[in-house]
């Protein structure tokens, strides 16, 4: 959030702690325009990078959404052991993502 506040060139904020502790009326996530974000200007910028990057297709052949990021990062952070804000969702993956932590072994890499 911090990065994406930098970005506004109506926050002056120095750090994220000031930007927390200003309480400010201000959007934090806003286009290079500083209008506000919305799905669609997000879903829009999303898919430009993934055909930019090749990459609107997964290994599964589904198209790639700003959901599957979602669940890419919640994987991601489950895998390292990070506990996530949606960690009920995904918990069902957690023990095979993480079968030593569960386990007490290592695992194979």
């Amino acid at each position: 959030m911090w990065r994406q506040a930098q970005l506004n060139p109506r926050i002056e904020a120095v750090d994220f702690e000031c930007l927390i502790s200003s309480k400010l009326d201000e959007e934090v996530f806003t286009t290079r325009l500083s209008a506000t974000v919305t799905v669609h200007n997000l879903n829009r910028a999303f898919n430009a990078l993934l055909d930019e990057l090749g990459l609107k297709t997964g290994a599964d052949g589904r198209t790639r959404t700003l959901y599957s990021w979602r669940h890419f990062y919640a994987t991601q952070d489950l895998e390292r052991g990070v506990p996530t804000k949606i960690d009920r969702h995904y918990s069902k993956y957690s023990p095979l993502l993480n079968a030593e932590l569960h386990s007490g072994r290592q695992k194979k890499h």
